[in-house]
């Protein structure tokens, strides 16, 4: 804020600036006034490597002002429920533990279920539902205002019907 009779200067998605701009549209534009920081996100991903994209790596981390902010967990064909809360119990609690998320956003990829046709990776719901407890308390230790799940990956509509149902009923215990 400020007085000074000036426009405020934004910043769009892209980061470029726009110089006394009228305000930005307020449907599905993310233009913020210079002077209010945008907060910071923590990216974790866990997945199968290799396997496509072939980005994503461990030692992908972030740049910039978002160095650090990225942590990125490769597990090998095959890997199952064990591997994979282990990866979340190991990495990623500690991770969010210090970041303190204000609002939790999954992308839950049930392409890494056991059976699916593309992913070979071997997650049950069981896998599913110890993971979705992991974030459940993330989300009570942190304080956050929320968690929201969303559909990404998954091939067998049992498969995602079942982890579905698994995450579900641990969404109800909160």
């Amino acid at each position: 804020g400020g007085g000074t009779g000036h426009a405020p200067q934004t910043r769009n998605c892209t980061g470029r600036s726009r110089q006394n701009a009228p305000p930005p549209p307020r449907r599905g534009h993310c233009a913020v006034p210079q002077q209010h920081r945008l907060v910071l996100g923590l990216y974790c991903s866990i997945r199968q490597h290799p396997f496509y994209p072939g980005t994503g790596r461990p030692t992908e981390t972030g740049t910039a002002d978002g160095e650090g902010f990225t942590l990125n967990i490769d597990l090998p064909k095959g890997s199952g429920d064990e591997e994979f809360i282990k990866g979340f119990s190991e990495e990623l609690i500690p991770k969010m533990n210090d970041f303190k998320p204000e609002f939790i956003i999954i992308s839950a990829g049930f392409d890494a279920h056991d059976n699916d046709l593309l992913g070979k990776l071997s997650y049950t719901p069981y896998g599913y539902s110890e993971v979705a407890k992991i974030i459940n308390s993330i989300y009570k230790n942190s304080n956050a205002k929320g968690i929201m799940y969303m559909l990404e990956g998954g091939y067998v509509p049992e498969n995602i019907d079942n982890a579905s149902q698994a995450i579900i009923k641990r969404l109800l215990e909160l």
